[in-house]
């Protein structure tokens, strides 16, 4: 994972991976962690939602929400964006 002012990049490696994802920090309204899946034992993913209305998945199954929170809040602070409220969220 890569954060700049101005870009945010995942990737896994060191093998490629088709689901790399490259976003402008302009393109990001907000990122949010939430539940994934049903069931006791819960894995987390942390989301972004985009201007243009789209929500893309960023990083999932991770072990607690915790981890998903922190890096959420990481990532904020580098890409400069305003931690609000957004539906399905840990904190909704």
């Amino acid at each position: 994972m890569f954060a700049a002012m101005s870009y945010l990049s995942i990737r896994q490696g060191p093998v490629p991976w088709r689901g790399s994802i490259g976003l402008d920090a302009i393109e990001i309204r907000q990122l949010y962690s939430a539940p994934q899946g049903t069931g006791k034992n819960h894995l987390w993913q942390l989301c972004a939602m985009l201007l243009n209305g789209e929500e893309k998945v960023l990083l999932s199954n991770l072990p607690t929400a915790s981890t998903a929170r922190f890096l959420e809040h990481a990532l904020e602070r580098v890409l400069q964006i305003a931690d609000q409220p957004v539906a399905n969220s840990k904190d909704s």
